[in-house]
């Protein structure tokens, strides 16, 4: 290994060891701040995912009452997100690191101090650094940050200290004993032990590290000013080095030299004229950033070069000056890095300038050494390496004084701007420091006065503009933001600008949307927020379409930009799928809702199974929710298994505010997979609990009642909605009504206000029912004379008012066998539900051969003969019958009920239970099913279960008379006499008049039966 590359090889093994460790910690600091510079602001301001709902009503289930269409709505939501640029954090670990190389580089510089030869120079060294210590205001933290500005600030602290470090440093210094890990510990010691003080019982600021982190960066610059106008010339050192190494000796080396050199000082002054706006040339420049890492790590074997010549009568550069120089070289590059990782911009540009200004200076002025001491061809015997600085004819410190006055002149030039940066980036921190103690106030005030001091920095400007968008003053954030841009545009501001804009003035919006993708064209964000912007506004699908294709292909939040691209479909109703144009979409819940969101609006399912390993949490996000909702909405049949999984996310109180829609899912489940018990109460729930705020669930409750016939029940659910304000349902509660004859003068009261009220074409609809429902309407309206529709309209409410003849004759008139059988069937059930069983049959050999009808109504006759042969006890028959039918959502319940019937046939009543439960789950409504499930639980002498069927059969139609007449018999047979009583009073309320002589007399013989065995068993 190259003994002068490492020249601290042949170093005591401490020494070396110890310096080792810190040139480790010195690299690691340049490639903190390289690092640092290559992430720029995108290393430290955050990109946000904002979401937001998109609300679209979809269709869940349709079906057809007496002609009229009703429909099952829902709710279905698109994810779409915007990318909100974030506030500058506040990152704990950013200042405590800061704080921690701050402390290490001054012991480092404090130690090696005190091996300085001169009292002069030993003095300034720990001058510097008691200035560097007492800039850090540390008197100040004694009071909370509120009271600050009050405070007559004492020096008493920052006078111990310093009594303290020189006593220690003159002993150290004088006494010339004690070995460098000594002095170091020693200094180490009483750093800690003040900074333990003062933690515990002096300051009362939490962000301790952060308020010494930037109460010193103006020392902090200085310091770095000094280390780069030391180290200015290092780099044309090394072109000088290298030209004449490639010259060889004895031969003329300027021409290379100068050729490289004059290359890089032009890229120097270029970057400045291009940087000051004068030129506009926009080539590449090496940064000073680059510059100042590559300087810094030369700079050890540049400062070793000149011992000899120019400092080393006052400090030995091995070891202790090598210490020195690489804790000041650590001090300056840890402060750059500091100012890109806390975002502090006019602290970098600070550092930059200082980095340009003295690089430009001393290469100049070490051109003017070369030139006049080096001009002429280098003789052969001499070792240009060992006798550069050893000047033939002028020192480099008159070449030096050049530089100086160079960068001098570059300060006057400036109007000495990089101090009124490095006051504007000391007041940013102060302000930084303030609002992480949560003293916005405070904090606004000093992004105030760094303004004053650099009016265009990005950080207080930009952070300016977030509190007032925070406050809500948008159009007043403006001017902030467009300053923040206007020294050096970034997708950031520009992101704010936008959405401003689009708020308060959508047409500027585009215009300022294409600017700024115009400075940024690969930005996904902006290219994502600008394609949401369309897509929000409905009006130019095509320009939505390219941005937010563009943002997905980009790809910086792949998954969230193809969610958005994926919500253009159900906006715009696109032509083809989302899945032609991005074949394979990203696994992500958002993305999958928004396909699934499109599949529901145009009525296809989804192809693909629910995948529950992409929701990461227990605690759902919203994509998560509304990925569960919709893919319930979409394909039900085959959704049972997610039972489960939700319930699961129920069970977890974060999901709380998530509760409703996740039972919503449950409950549509439910419904379609024959479930239809639990299904009802949980909307019926649902809707007392959310339906104040949302309508659509009495609206689904309602439909799903009406759809099992449960006309006032259904009614009723319309008349909530109506009544918060969805307008559609008074329609829906007028068909309802009009289908239950007790209800008949409810319904021609809804008509009759739709009839006088309406101005569309269900007034027409309206007076037509009128006609309907009203009592002589067969005189009223010439039904024979009418459409075929009418006809079947007309018989369909009027069943219960006209005898078999004038049935008869009005269905002959009918025309169309669709029509003409759907209402044959319809009296069938009438008749059934009468007793007329007779009749039925006779209705029912009339439809014997009829041909080309639709084939639901084949099916509706299969299952009418289903009926009738269970009424008429022909078992085996029916179970020939139930193996050619395919049973709807409304059909599947009675189903199960003929299954069971056939095996009680069969003697195999406790395998009919199973069956009678899932006949009462699947169609909850028939008292006829919860009665014969009952007695083949009686017949088992399983009395509790029984009783316990009826029980389960009044929680969901407590309005049943039949079934509250069968539970009350069902508590006499057990003995519950008090329930009994109840049950019979309440059984008295709902059962007619006509039915209800027989019903009591049963109950009475029952009851005086049961007590009579009660007195004999006493």
């Amino acid at each position: 290994m190259n003994t002068e590359l490492f020249f601290w090889k042949h170093w005591k093994l401490g020494y070396k060891s110890w310096f080792s460790f810190i040139f480790l910690i010195f690299l690691a600091s340049v490639a903190y701040m390289l690092w640092g510079w290559h992430q720029g602001a995108a290393g430290v301001i955050p990109w946000i995912p904002e979401g937001e709902l998109l609300t679209y009503p979809v269709v869940t289930g349709q079906f057809q009452d007496a002609l009229f269409e009703i429909s099952t709505e829902a709710d279905t939501f698109t994810i779409i997100q915007r990318f909100v640029a974030g506030e500058y954090p506040i990152r704990a670990w950013v200042y405590y690191m800061q704080f921690g190389l701050i402390c290490f580089s001054l012991l480092l510089v404090l130690t090696s101090a005190t091996y300085i030869k001169q009292k002069i120079w030993f003095g300034g060294a720990v001058l510097t650094i008691l200035f560097f210590i007492g800039s850090a205001n540390i008197d100040a933290m004694s009071i909370s940050p509120s009271e600050w500005m009050e405070f007559t600030n004492s020096k008493l602290l920052f006078a111990f200290l310093s009594g303290v470090l020189v006593a220690v440093s003159l002993a150290f210094q004088h006494y010339k004993k004690g070995a460098y890990p000594l002095r170091f510990l020693a200094f180490g010691l009483i750093f800690i032990a003040f900074g333990a003080y003062v933690k515990l019982y002096h300051s009362k600021v939490e962000w301790a590290a952060m308020y010494i982190s930037n109460y010193t960066v103006l020392m902090g610059a200085v310091l770095g000013l000094v280390f780069v106008i030391l180290n200015g010339h290092q780099i044309v050192h090394l072109i000088f080095t290298f030209a004449v190494q490639g010259s060889g000796a004895g031969r003329n080396h300027s021409t290379p030299f100068m050729i490289f050199s004059g290359v890089y000082l032009l890229n120097m002054l270029l970057f400045y004229l291009e940087s000051n706006g004068i030129i506009h040339w926009h080539l590449y420049y090496i940064p000073p950033t680059i510059l100042l890492a590559i300087t810094a790590v030369l700079s050890l074997w540049g400062m070793k070069g000149r011992e000899r010549a120019h400092y080393g009568d006052i400090i030995s550069f091995e070891p202790y000056g090598a210490l020195l120089f690489v804790g000041l070289a650590l001090l300056t590059t840890s402060s750059l890095a500091f100012a890109y990782s806390s975002g502090n911009d006019s602290l970098v540009e600070v550092y930059e300038d200082l980095t340009l200004y003295a690089h430009v200076g001393m290469a100049l002025a070490y051109c003017v050494y070369v030139l006049m001491n080096y001009i002429d061809p280098i003789p052969e015997h001499l070792d240009i390496k060992k006798t550069f600085w050893d000047a033939p004819r002028s020192e480099f410190s008159w070449s030096a004084f050049v530089g100086i006055l160079v960068f001098a002149i570059f300060i006057f030039r400036s109007d000495y701007f990089p101090y009124k940066q490095v006051q504007a980036a000391q007041n940013v921190g102060i302000a930084d420091f303030y609002r992480a103690e949560g003293e916005e106030k405070l904090a606004e005030g000093y992004y105030r006065t760094a303004q004053g001091y650099d009016f265009l920095n990005h950080k207080g400007n930009y952070t300016l503009g977030l509190l007032y968008r925070k406050n809500n003053f948008q159009a007043e954030s403006l001017p902030y933001f467009e300053a923040a841009n206007r020294r050096k545009p970034s997708p950031y501001t520009y992101s704010h600008i936008l959405d401003v804009y689009m708020r308060i003035d959508p047409l500027e919006a585009r215009t300022r949307g294409q600017i700024a993708l115009f400075d940024f064209p690969k930005s996904s964000e902006l290219n994502n927020n600008l394609g949401i912007f369309y897509l929000q506004k409905g009006d130019l699908p095509d320009s939505a379409y390219s941005h937010l294709l563009r943002a997905a292909e980009l790809g910086q939040e792949p998954m969230v930009q193809q969610a958005n691209f994926f919500a253009l479909w159900p906006a715009f109703n696109l032509k083809g799928k989302p899945t032609d144009v991005i074949k394979e979409p990203l696994p992500y819940t958002g993305t999958y809702n928004n396909e699934l969101v499109y599949l529901n609006r145009i009525g296809e399912k989804s192809t693909r199974s629910f995948e529950p390993q992409i929701i990461k949490d227990t605690t759902l996000e919203t994509a998560d929710l509304c990925y569960i909702l919709n893919f319930a909405l979409n394909k039900p049949e085959t959704a049972l298994p997610l039972i489960p999984t939700i319930q699961k996310y129920e069970r977890f109180k974060s999901n709380d505010s998530f509760v409703s829609f996740l039972a919503y899912a449950r409950a549509n489940i439910w419904l379609h997979n024959h479930n239809t018990y639990d299904a009802c109460l949980q909307m019926q729930t649902l809707a007392e609990n959310m339906g104040a705020n949302d309508p659509k669930f009495h609206h689904a409750v309602g439909t799903w009642y009406h759809r099992f016939e449960q006309y006032k029940m259904a009614a009723d659910a319309y008349h909530e909605a109506f009544m918060r304000m969805k307008v559609n349902e008074s329609l829906n509660e007028a068909i309802a009504l009009s289908s239950e004859p007790s209800q008949r003068a409810s319904a021609i009261e809804k008509w009759t206000e739709r009839a006088e009220k309406a101005k569309d074409e269900t007034a027409i609809m309206a007076r037509d029912m009128l006609l309907h429902l009203s009592k002589d309407s067969l005189n009223k309206m010439p039904v024979l004379n009418r459409s075929d529709e009418a006809k079947y309209q007309y018989l369909h409410f009027n069943n219960t008012s006209i005898d078999l003849q004038g049935f008869s004759n009005v269905v002959k008139s009918i025309q169309d066998l669709n029509y003409k059988t759907k209402a044959t069937l319809d009296r069938i059930y009438f008749e059934m539900d009468e007793g007329s069983l007779q009749t039925a049959l006779l209705l029912r050999e009339q439809l014997t051969g009829v041909l080309g009808i639709s084939s639901d109504l084949l099916r509706e006759m299969q299952f009418v003969d289903c009926h009738l042969l269970h009424r008429n006890g022909r078992i085996t028959e029916l179970a020939a019958v139930l193996k050619e039918l395919t049973p709807t959502l409304t059909q599947k319940g009675w189903v199960y009920f003929f299954e069971a019937a056939i095996l009680e046939n069969q003697n195999r009543a406790s395998a009919a239970n199973e069956l009678y439960e899932k006949a009462i789950l699947a169609q909850p409504f028939e008292a006829e099913i919860y009665e014969m499930a009952a007695a083949n639980y009686n017949k088992q002498k399983l009395y509790d279960k029984a009783y316990n069927v009826y029980i389960k059969g009044l929680a969901i139609i407590p309005r049943s008379a039949k079934l509250y007449a069968a539970y009350t018999m069902q508590c006499l047979e057990q003995s519950y006499m008090s329930y009994a009583e109840k049950a019979f009073e309440r059984t008295q309320q709902l059962m007619s008049e006509k039915d209800f002589p027989a019903f009591k007399r049963r109950y009475e013989a029952l009851y005086e039966l049961k007590n009579r065995e009660s007195s004999d068993w006493k």
